[in-house]
């Protein structure tokens, strides 16, 4: 569902960004053995990403638990065989703040705890996420590039710039590029608004070329450096995708069903 794009909300979800942005992405993923574990973040994130689709979740939960694991762990210093155990308390968190529909109550803890082969218990389950919620304080309303995709859409569409019959197909195209997007932490040096603008630049581009010349937002010179480096990352994946190498299938396994008949415009350099 779009948000209504009112100037109050827009302020809110800005001033909600600057107050929880991570200031240092080094600070991220440090386990109490001192090792930088990027590989491990990229493969925990993959992981919850596919969680989320098995289970029906938004990719607003998504990018809400990623946020809440990022946050909980520029503060504390877990062992590494407790990172999948931090991720799972994530999209706990998340779920209860996004998921109001009947599907998403159709699951329940143990079913989560099943993703991990029951590695964990309820109560470390349990016991992680007190610590999370504490450790931020209970500040874990984040916004997200979705909230400002979906604002964004919104106001094109009142200003008459864009056909509600194209909002589907521009939602899922650029929440692929999105999801590209949380697989690196150099990308937490755009704003949510950023990225949110540069991966609608780039499905436009692929839809509507068209609009691109109306929108002065989408040319924005963070945006542009922001949406090279998805172009980038989408192309090294997408490459290894099709020579069976793909480091994070799930990105294809969640959307390739869909693109199918854009199958040329997704891989333009193979």
């Amino acid at each position: 569902m779009l948000a209504p794009p009112t100037p109050h909300y827009w302020r809110l979800m800005v001033t909600n960004e600057r107050r929880n942005r991570i200031a240092d992405p080094d600070l991220i993923w440090r386990t109490q053995e001192g090792l930088l574990v990027s590989s491990f973040r990229d493969i925990t994130i993959d992981w919850m990403s596919l969680v989320c689709f098995d289970f029906g979740f938004s990719q607003i939960t998504l990018f809400h638990s990623v946020q809440l694991m990022d946050k909980y762990l520029t503060l504390v210093r877990v062992p590494r065989d407790s990172l999948q155990l931090v991720a799972l308390a994530a999209i706990w968190i998340a779920c209860k703040f996004n998921e109001t529909t009947t599907a998403a109550h159709m699951y329940s803890s143990a079913d989560l705890l099943r993703t991990c082969l029951n590695t964990y218990t309820l109560e470390a389950l349990i016991e992680k996420e007190r610590h999370i919620l504490q450790t931020l304080h209970f500040d874990v309303l984040l916004y997200n590039p979705r909230h400002f995709l979906d604002f964004h859409l919104f106001d094109l569409v009142q200003k008459g710039l864009l056909s509600l019959d194209n909002v589907p197909q521009l939602q899922l195209l650029t929440s692929f590029f999105l999801e590209i997007t949380l697989y690196t932490t150099s990308f937490l040096q755009f704003t949510c608004a950023s990225r949110a603008y540069a991966a609608l630049s780039i499905a436009l581009t692929l839809i509507i070329p068209s609009m691109i010349p109306n929108l002065p937002t989408l040319r924005h010179e963070k945006v542009l450096l922001c949406r090279a480096q998805i172009e980038t990352l989408w192309q090294t994946i997408s490459t290894n995708h099709r020579r069976n190498q793909a480091r994070r299938p799930s990105l294809f396994t969640k959307f390739d069903c869909r693109f199918n008949p854009l199958d040329a415009l997704f891989y333009p350099h193979l």
